[in-house]
């Protein structure tokens, strides 16, 4: 008796254990999509123009924003070319959820800075591509009275070129 009740209970498992399992079988599998997505760099400068030793303050970043708060695109520079040829790099800066960050450049020298984002391809979820952002010019004057004269009293308008388009 003690024998065929083991014998009924091992029966009942396995009954059980193909009841759950057998359905299992019918179901689909889904492979995890992954995508590139085209991701552009941009980056900003504000005030533009700017005195010599005066701070602008220079919005970075990415134009793809991702899902979390806590989560950034890493790993961005920024190419400062100033008037003289010398190259800077600022940062590495790490981005908000937003896609942008933002730092602040003072300027040593009078004449035109060239400033240029720098991305490092990542992955979230999606890849998202590497690339240079497009250049921001910013205009350095040895005295603020200086762009006014310059600019306002010959009828000339000053625009700052901000590219965030295609890749170089």
């Amino acid at each position: 008796m003690k024998e065929f009740k083991n014998v009924l209970a091992k029966a009942i498992a396995i009954i059980l254990i193909f009841a759950i399992a057998l359905p299992l079988l019918g179901m689909q599998t889904t492979a995890a999509q992954s995508s590139n997505v085209k991701t552009y760099p941009f980056i900003n400068a504000t005030p533009n123009p700017v005195q010599v030793g005066t701070e602008t303050l220079l919005h970075l970043g990415i134009t793809r924003p991702l899902l979390f708060a806590t989560q950034g695109w890493e790993g961005l520079t920024v190419t400062v070319t100033k008037p003289d040829g010398n190259i800077q790099t600022l940062g590495p800066f790490k981005t908000d959820s937003t896609g942008g960050t933002g730092t602040v450049l003072v300027p040593d020298q009078v004449g035109t800075y060239y400033l240029q984002t720098n991305f490092p391809a990542q992955w979230f979820n999606y890849t998202g591509s590497d690339g240079r952002g497009g250049q921001v010019s910013v205009s350095v004057y040895a005295e603020a009275g200086q762009f006014k004269k310059n600019h306002y009293n010959t009828g000339q308008a000053f625009h700052s070129q901000v590219n965030t388009g295609q890749d170089q």
